[in-house]
C-alpha cells in the first residue's frame, strides 16, 4: 500500500508552503494562475484526495 499524498508532499514537489498548495486546491486567487495549475495538474495526476476530516472541517459539503 502506498503513502497518501499529503499538502506537505506537494508543497515539497514545488518548493511552496503548504498554505499555497492549500490555496490552489481551493481556487483561491491570490497566488498565481500558472503555479495553481502546476500543482492541480500534479495533485491530478498523482490523485490527492483531500481527507474527509478536512471537508468535515472546512464546512464543505461531503457527496
Amino acid at each position: 500500500m502506498s503513502k497518501r499524498l499529503t499538502l506537505k508532499d506537494i508543497a515539497k514537489e514545488f518548493n511552496v508552503s503548504i498554505a499555497t498548495v492549500s490555496k490552489a486546491i481551493q481556487d483561491k486567487h491570490d497566488i498565481s494562475t500558472t503555479l495553481k495549475q502546476k500543482i492541480l495538474a500534479y495533485a491530478a495526476k498523482h490523485n490527492y484526495v483531500p481527507p474527509a476530516s478536512a471537508r468535515i472541517l472546512s464546512g464543505a459539503k461531503q457527496e
